[in-house]
């Protein structure tokens, strides 16, 4: 409905967007506090896959060639924070649902049969630089120690949520109360639900695909390709951090709109 449009060079520039926006972001942030470390969290679904049985006639790009394009992009843009910046460097790399090679899920070895794990690996190899530190479990939950804050990073999808009321908020609730029981954290980080949340104890990342054919189909409401920076500042006595959506749609994409 004109609403959005996708393909790989718009891809590419939202990609590039949000990294030259954030680090935008940043730089201002640091005028009023001392800002040494940037977590950087690629949460999954970095490629769309052969999840669904369209997608094999709608993808532009089989997954291996994906994880080949993809890899030179982030690995350009990483290089970009580290040319532009002084700042260390976290990446914190988590597998999604999308990129697997199997029809369903294998909870205890997903990471072998996950096309990102083998590219976070292909981009790891690129850097020898000590500003820059990859972190790639083969855990679904990863803990990440913020200051003196326990920071829980997944990609979402085993978050059970069918569209029932009171929507994502009551079933993620549930789960984070559970996993606190084993690893306490005070704020957690995922994705998967192509839908931007902020809330005092979690953030849900938005969709840098945006609005689609699929999201039509299931009644989501529109959003605008969006994507999460959170500032934790260790001076302030608080458990959530500064939550600041970047919006990715540029002037430059409009002429790949169909």
């Amino acid at each position: 409905n004109g609403l959005n449009s996708y393909n790989q060079e718009i891809a590419k520039l939202r990609i590039e967007t949000f990294f030259t926006r954030s680090l935008k972001m940043i730089d201002m942030y640091s005028k009023d506090v001392k800002i040494n470390n940037i977590v950087l969290v690629f949460d999954g679904d970095m490629i769309d896959g052969h999840l669904r049985a369209e997608n094999l006639e709608v993808n532009s790009m089989s997954p291996l060639e994906s994880v080949m394009s993809l890899s030179t992009i982030l690995k350009n843009c990483i290089d970009y924070l580290l040319n532009n910046s002084k700042y260390n460097i976290k990446v914190v790399c988590k597998l999604g649902n999308h990129g697997r090679d199997t029809d369903k899920i294998r909870h205890s070895t997903f990471y072998k049969h996950s096309y990102e794990w083998i590219m976070y690996h292909f981009i790891k190899q690129q850097f020898n630089t000590e500003r820059i530190n990859f972190i790639i479990d083969t855990s679904y939950l990863t803990h990440l120690n913020v200051y003196d804050k326990v920071i829980r990073i997944h990609h979402g999808n085993n978050i059970g949520y069918g569209g029932g009321i009171g929507g994502l908020t009551i079933p993620l609730n549930k789960a984070i109360n559970n996993w606190n029981r084993s690893i306490r954290a005070d704020y957690d980080i995922l994705g998967h639900f192509h839908s931007y949340i902020s809330s005092s104890n979690f953030t849900v990342n938005g969709s840098g695909i945006g609005y689609d054919t699929f999201a039509n189909a299931i009644k989501a409401p529109f959003e605008p390709p969006t994507q999460s920076l959170l500032l934790f500042n260790s001076e302030v006595n608080r458990p959530y951090p500064i939550n600041t959506p970047i919006y990715l749609i540029t002037k430059e994409e409009k002429k790949y709109w169909s």
